[in-house]
């Protein structure tokens, strides 16, 4: 079924700053499962390259920033149950994170002398800038870790020709430059990541330029572009 392939997310949970991209990556895996699907951290540890610690630590992030919250159910005759988790990416104590960011974009005017326009005209919130649509084969591909699949969702977040350094990407995470980096291999090692080269205006090889992809097409397509200062 189509609505198997791909899953929805908020942006604002890709965008916020608070979680690290493994963090991320694990409330995207889950997310492509339906309402009503559980696992464990055991399933979780298994599904992927993250060690046991890994997982509970992004899980406790999630927690912290109320995008997994704690349920006690009870019992027919009336007492409490077990405790179970459910994840949300609307936490009512978080800042709506998308609404911020989706007004960033601007638009320079002719004649900056206008009254009224002098600061040029904010793009603002637009409902296909809240929700990203993410390809459930990504999030539940075994070979990569959490991390990468977090990288790949925030990338996701952002139209197509908008780019990122490796460093603003540790900017907008918890990890450092070396662990983004070695997302970003990965990325690049199975497919989902590619490098291209452009031609300069005198016919030179310019610089590396690399996109993002959900899945490995037969011919490189119109993707996300990003921009590396170090990778490779």
């Amino acid at each position: 079924m189509a609505g198997d392939q791909f899953t929805q997310i908020a942006n604002g949970l890709f965008r916020d700053s608070r979680l690290s991209f493994k963090a991320k990556g694990i409330f995207g895996y889950i997310s492509t499962h339906r309402d009503g699907w559980q696992i464990t951290v055991a399933d979780l540890v298994a599904v992927g390259p993250d060690g046991r610690e890994a997982v509970r630590a992004g899980l406790k992030e999630l927690e912290r920033y109320g995008y997994l919250i704690r349920e006690r159910l009870r019992r027919p005759n009336g007492t409490l149950g077990e405790v179970v988790y459910a994840i949300t990416d609307r936490p009512a104590a978080t800042l709506d994170v998308a609404l911020l960011e989706a007004t960033t974009s601007t638009l320079a005017i002719a004649d900056e002398h206008d009254a009224g326009f002098a600061a040029g005209i904010r793009r603002g919130v637009m409902a296909g800038d809240q929700f990203t649509q993410v390809a459930n084969g990504l999030f539940r591909d075994s070979r990569l870790s959490f991390k990468a699949k977090g990288i790949f969702g925030y990338i996701s977040t952002h139209r197509d020709g908008w780019q990122v350094t490796v460093a603003g990407l540790v900017r907008r995470g918890r990890e450092g430059i070396d662990a983004v980096t070695t997302g970003l291999k990965q990325l690049e090692h199975h497919g989902f990541l590619y490098r291209t080269r452009e031609r300069n205006a005198d016919g030179r090889l310019g610089q590396a330029l690399y996109f993002i992809r959900s899945a490995r097409p037969a011919k490189p397509q119109v993707a996300t572009r990003v921009g590396f200062s170090r990778i490779g």
